[in-house]
């Protein structure tokens, strides 16, 4: 569901997705929207949090490893994914339809990245997360 900055704190305060991605051109309102969605996030319990950089050889199975594990000191975790390009590859694609095809309930995934494209937002792994 697509949601613009200006409606997003109505849309946290009616509870939250599984998935969120914030996108755009503009790095101080998609700044804005993910420390809306934290902050969202943390009030709802979610005491963990890790963030992966996304970068060139970025270790896709390090993110589905912690995907998968369990936390030792929290009930919930609060994945947040920081990628530096709008494309996330062969192996990036394949690892997002995997997480989208089963999210843990216990588990938020926060996908900040560039503007996307049509074609981005066509491709099926950008589907499967939506």
């Amino acid at each position: 569901m697509k949601v613009y900055p200006e409606k997003l704190g109505q849309a946290l305060s009616g509870g939250l997705s599984s998935i969120y991605i914030v996108s755009g051109d503009e790095p101080l309102l998609v700044q804005e929207c993910c420390d809306s969605i934290r902050l969202a996030a943390r009030e709802a319990g979610y005491s963990e949090r890790e963030i992966f950089h996304v970068e060139t050889g970025f270790d896709w199975q390090e993110f589905i490893y912690s995907a998968n594990s369990l936390s030792l000191f929290a009930d919930q975790k609060l994945l947040e994914l920081r990628m530096s390009g709008a494309k996330p590859g062969n192996e990036g694609a394949r690892c997002f339809k995997e997480y989208a095809s089963a999210p843990a309930s216990t588990n938020l995934l926060l996908l900040s990245l560039p503007r996307l494209d049509q074609a981005t937002q066509k491709s099926q792994w950008f589907k499967a997360l939506e």
